[in-house]
C-alpha cells in the first residue's frame, strides 16, 4: 500500500467528478456549449462573449494551444445566466474549513 499514491488517486478521482459537474452544469444553463468537450474550452467560451478582449491561456504544448483557438461565442443571455450563476469560494474546498458552522 502506497499510500501518497492512493490519496492521489482519490484525488484525481474526486476532480474528475466535480469537473464533470461543472461541465454538466454549463450545458444545461447553455446547450451551445455542448459542442465544446473540455471545460476550459466552455470556459474560454463563456469569457470571450463576455466582452473580454483578451485572455491568457497556458499554452505548455501544441494541444493546449489547439485547445483555445477558433472558439465560437455563445449567445449574450447564456452568459449572464452563467456568470450569475458562478458561487465558488476557494475556501469551501479546504478540508477542515475553520470557517465552517
Amino acid at each position: 500500500m502506497n499510500l501518497f499514491r492512493d490519496y492521489s488517486q482519490l484525488l484525481k478521482e474526486k476532480h474528475h467528478v466535480e469537473v464533470n459537474q461543472i461541465k454538466t452544469e454549463l450545458d444545461q444553463i447553455c446547450p451551445a456549449l455542448k459542442t465544446s468537450p473540455t471545460l476550459s474550452q466552455k470556459a474560454l467560451r463563456t469569457i470571450r462573449s463576455s466582452g473580454v478582449d483578451c485572455t491568457l491561456v497556458g499554452m505548455r504544448n501544441k494541444a493546449a494551444v489547439q485547445d483555445s483557438v477558433n472558439l465560437d461565442p455563445i449567445p449574450n443571455h447564456s452568459v449572464e445566466r452563467i456568470l450569475s450563476s458562478v458561487k465558488w469560494d476557494p475556501i469551501q474546498f479546504v478540508e477542515g474549513n475553520p470557517h465552517e458552522e
